[in-house]
């Protein structure tokens, strides 16, 4: 019995977790969706639309590391939350 308590409470800690987790990852991607930096190059992917297919298929947190690749590699340091 006290294994399963255990259990229970691990798995709600660990959803609580995630849900943190998961409001970080969103206010990081609508930051780098407004910056002014990065608006041209996500206006060419939702041009094309084999990148918008690929866009789209994305999890937020992929979306967010392959935003924060573009922006290192543009040299956009200060990115709006």
């Amino acid at each position: 019995m006290f294994r399963f308590k255990n259990k229970r409470r691990e798995k709600k800690k660990r959803k609580l977790e995630d849900k943190h987790t998961i409001d970080v990852v969103q206010k990081e991607l609508t930051g780098y969706l407004k910056s002014d930096e990065l608006k041209e190059h996500i206006a060419d992917i939702e041009s094309d639309e084999n990148k918008k297919k690929i866009w789209n298929s994305l999890t937020p947190l992929k979306k967010v590391k392959l935003l924060r690749y573009i922006a290192a590699k543009k040299g956009v340091s200060n990115v709006k939350k």
